[in-house]
Parts: C-alpha cells; structure tokens; sequence
C-alpha cells in the first residue's frame, strides 16, 4: 500500500467525521467546503478518494471515532460513579443527571452515542443561555 501525504490523511479524517464534528473542527462540513478551504477542486478530492489505500484508511479512521466515545464514555462514567459513591456532592449532582439522560433515552429510542452527545451538547448550552440570561 502506497503512503498516503499529509493533505489526504487530514481529508480523511475529515471525511471519518460527522456532521457536527466537522463543523465544530473545521467550520464546515461539507466537501466542497473542504476543497475550498485546502486550495484544491473536488476533482483532486475525487482522485484521491480512488488511490490505494485511501478507503482502507477511512475505514480505519471511522472504525477509532466509533470504539473512542465508547471506550472513553465508560471510563468516565465509571470515574464518576466511584466519585458520587465517595459522596462528592458535585459528582453525585452530575451522577444523577446522567442517570436521567439515559434513563430518558432509553425509553425514547434506541441509543447511540451520537444521540447522548447532542443531549448533553444540548443541555450545556441551555445551562449557557440560563447563565446569559441570569447576568
């Protein structure tokens, strides 16, 4: 497999990315915007997309982002919960509105990880818009 340069790896990192996370990376999120950004046409994103190992690498990069959040969501829960049960008041506090999140997921719909982080996302800029209006 032929190494990929620097300018296709970040290009697939880009495309390894949702929606949101490439908005909130890159300030955009589409590829046009991409190409755009680099000083390239979406003909060369095109081309690169067809080399070797360009979708091997993707995979790859998709397969990280998917087992991350997960990995990380358990050893913080798992840190917090240890916390809260050592009676930090502020975790115990955080603890629970977790607990209520999932809680309130599970019944809802199927959840993934996607759908807890915009919740959370979610609530911390309610708690912003509230401190906002409060100042």
């Amino acid at each position: 497999m032929k190494q990929l340069k620097p300018a296709i790896l970040e290009y697939i990192q880009f495309l390894s990315l949702s929606r949101q996370e490439r908005r909130k990376n890159y300030g955009y999120e589409t590829q046009k915007d991409f190409a755009k950004d680099h000083k390239i046409t979406e003909v060369t994103l095109g081309r690169w997309a067809k080399l070797d190992g360009f979708k091997a690498k993707l995979k790859e990069f998709e397969e990280k982002i998917l087992n991350k959040p997960e990995d990380k969501m358990r050893q913080i829960f798992e840190e917090l919960e240890l916390k809260a049960m050592g009676g930090e008041s502020k975790s115990i506090e955080l603890y629970m509105k977790n607990i209520d999140l999932i809680t309130e997921t599970l019944h809802t719909e199927i959840p993934t990880w996607e759908v807890l982080i915009d919740k959370i996302d979610m609530i911390e800029q309610n708690k912003k818009f509230r401190k906002k209006i409060m100042t």
